[in-house]
């Protein structure tokens, strides 16, 4: 017996939680909230035009919405998802493991399933391989998926993922073409709405902080870091935190000011130290 189509209003709004965005940050600047509520409860299809801004901010072309199957959507999803908590902890030899899964390639068909693939598989060639070739070609065809120069949305995964091939081209000696990547990456997470970022893109502001540093620029570098931080700050994150504070000190100290350095060695070297995912998963969050 063949199984009930779910509406198109249902598969957007599944769609759309899949990605962690709220209707008010599906829809900002291009309808109102109203309309994405609306569609989601099957009571107005939006025009072509609005529609295709929407499918463009979730990463999926207007085919693709009206022929998703969203139980499908959701055991992805739910497989993504034990990937990406390693991916966050930087486990990249367990990231590695899991995306061995028998037959896990074939089952993607989404492209934005299909770019998250070679995104943690290019970090991962990166890291645990060392092998900057591969890693290159795994990030550069994960964003291929989506992305292109004329794109009026970029999402913080195409960020994210332009920041990653700009840092691997940074340590394979591919320094000009690092910056563009890097620089762009910057840019473009600097200009994201508030309701748009998401945490992650606290690498943006270190990878492109620490290529400055690298290249001497002090004071565009202590800029980058200085927005990294309060990035970091607004968001009440450990990601790359450390990395940030401690790349603040150093600049510091380049700049002769090695008094003021030392409170943030001190404090990037505490928080080093700690296991803040297994300390945070210990805690019980429900009693007082």
């Amino acid at each position: 017996m063949e199984k009930e189509r779910q509406s198109i209003g249902e598969t957007l709004k599944q769609l759309r939680q899949a990605r962690r965005l709220t209707q008010k940050m599906l829809a900002a600047d291009i309808c109102a909230q109203s309309v994405i509520s609306r569609a989601e409860n099957n009571e107005e299809l939006p025009n072509v035009m609005v529609l295709h801004q929407i499918c463009e901010r979730l990463n999926i072309t207007i085919d693709q919405l009206m022929l998703s199957q969203p139980k499908n959507e959701s055991q992805m999803g739910l497989r993504f998802q034990g990937i990406y908590r390693y991916f966050v902890q930087r486990d990249y030899e367990r990231v590695s493991l899991l995306l061995e899964e028998p037959e896990l390639l074939e089952t993607l068909y989404l492209e934005t399933d299909l770019q998250l693939y070679y995104y943690y598989l290019g970090s991962c060639e990166f890291f645990v391989e060392k092998n900057h070739v591969t890693a290159l070609q795994s990030l550069r065809k994960g964003l291929s998926y989506t992305y292109n120069q004329d794109k009026q949305f970029v999402s913080t995964i195409e960020v994210q993922m332009l920041s990653c091939i700009g840092y691997v081209l940074k340590e394979s000696g591919q320094r000009e073409k690092a910056l563009v990547e890097l620089k762009k990456s910057y840019d473009f997470a600097e200009k994201l709405p508030y309701e748009r970022k998401i945490f992650e893109l606290a690498k943006v502001y270190y990878h492109y902080g620490e290529f400055l540093f690298e290249e001497k620029d002090y004071k565009e570098a202590s800029i980058v870091v200085a927005r990294g931080l309060s990035f970091v700050q607004q968001f009440c994150s450990y990601y790359y935190l450390a990395e940030l504070t401690d790349l603040k000190g150093k600049i510091l100290q380049r700049l002769g000011k090695k008094e003021m350095a030392l409170p943030f060695f001190s404090l990037a070297k505490n928080m080093e130290t700690l296991d803040l995912v297994k300390s945070l998963d210990s805690l019980d969050f429900e009693n007082e």
